[in-house]
């Protein structure tokens, strides 16, 4: 598989923290789709071919628990990332049974996102 033209959706409500995303993605030669929430991933998911899901857990209205079961009922091929910033056992457990992939507790580094994205692709 050739990992450098992959399309990763990342979702988060924290702007700054699609950006950073976003930069640590590009750098790894990744396209990227960005969602400030549930509802427009959803949309993104409908309309484009996405090879990975990076999805924060506490967003408004919907949050990524809710996502990542969404996606693992509609597009069950796409693998989820997790990105959390208040981590938990609770929390890394909930989302690995909806189906996420893996679980990063911010702040995360360049590598550790870079062997987790590598890990789930």
């Amino acid at each position: 598989m050739n990992l450098e033209r992959e399309n990763i959706l990342i979702v988060d409500d924290n702007y700054d923290m699609l950006e950073l995303l976003q930069r640590n993605l590009k750098a790894l030669n990744f396209h990227t789709y960005k969602a400030s929430s549930v509802t427009e991933a959803i949309d993104i998911l409908k309309s484009n071919t996405i090879h990975l899901i990076i999805t924060d857990l506490q967003m408004p209205e919907i949050n990524g628990i809710e996502l990542i079961k969404y996606a693992d009922e509609h597009f069950s091929a796409i693998p989820k990332l997790v990105i959390t910033g208040f981590p938990s056992v609770d929390t890394a457990i909930s989302a690995v049974k909806a189906g996420a992939l893996d679980y990063l507790s911010k702040p995360f580094t360049a590598n550790e996102l870079k062997k987790s994205i590598y890990n789930c692709l």
